[in-house]
């Protein structure tokens, strides 16, 4: 197996650190595959641009192209980009050299034309209506930035390509983690909104105006 280069060491990826992160692009469909050339062994030895690798073969653009029942392994083309994200995962799953993957989420960068929109100064005010948006200090990427707690996800270790901050300030992991836990809340509320029936969604929707009410208050106190 070839070694990556600059890869992190599951030691140094730490709750809090931002990293430079491959973050995959979800393609439309049709879906572009990659299919290798010892299926088509005839097409294979008649283009020139064949290589003899085992790596060498063409991409092919399918409406569906998972017509296949047997557990098959395939190749889809897609794109990444590298944006910032920070970790959210604890030491137990980041110091763990056998755990592939750990929590994270991208962080959005605020441009000089978003600024004064209204969603973007909420943000910035870190007003509590939006629960799924942590703004970020300019100072500590470099730009106004947010995280983007709705897009949460695990991404393999060998993703994170670079180290750019540090966050250590454990009140703001506390600020994070009740955003998430109401974000979380709200969902079980969707089919409940106008039902006044005494069931378990009463009682989460009380943990929420509670938790609403403590997220407030320590907004206030922070101020």
């Amino acid at each position: 197996m070839v070694a990556l280069p600059h890869l992190i060491d599951s030691k140094d990826i730490i709750r809090g650190k931002i990293f430079r992160t491959a973050f995959p692009f979800i393609e439309d469909r049709p879906l572009a595959f990659f299919e290798k050339c010892d299926k088509y062994e005839k097409e294979c030895s008649s283009h020139s641009n064949c290589c003899g690798h085992k790596h060498c073969g063409r991409v092919v653009e399918k409406a569906y192209g998972f017509e296949s029942c047997n557990d098959e392994i395939l190749y889809v083309v897609t794109r990444f980009k590298a944006r910032y994200a920070i970790v959210l995962s604890t030491s137990v799953i980041n110091e763990n050299s056998n755990a592939r993957n750990v929590m994270v989420a991208p962080i959005i960068g605020i441009h000089d034309d978003e600024i004064h929109t209204t969603k973007i100064k909420s943000i910035m005010n870190r007003e509590f209506r939006i629960f799924s948006a942590h703004y970020l200090e300019k100072n500590i990427t470099g730009m106004h930035c947010y995280v983007d707690l709705s897009k949460i996800c695990p991404v393999p270790k060998t993703w994170l390509l670079q180290e750019k901050a540090f966050i250590e300030d454990e009140q703001t992991f506390n600020g994070i983690s009740e955003r998430i836990g109401i974000m979380l809340a709200q969902k079980h509320l969707i089919n409940c909104k106008n039902c006044e029936k005494p069931c378990e969604n009463c009682v989460i929707k009380d943990q929420l105006e509670k938790l609403q009410t403590q997220l407030e208050k320590t907004g206030t106190e922070q101020r």
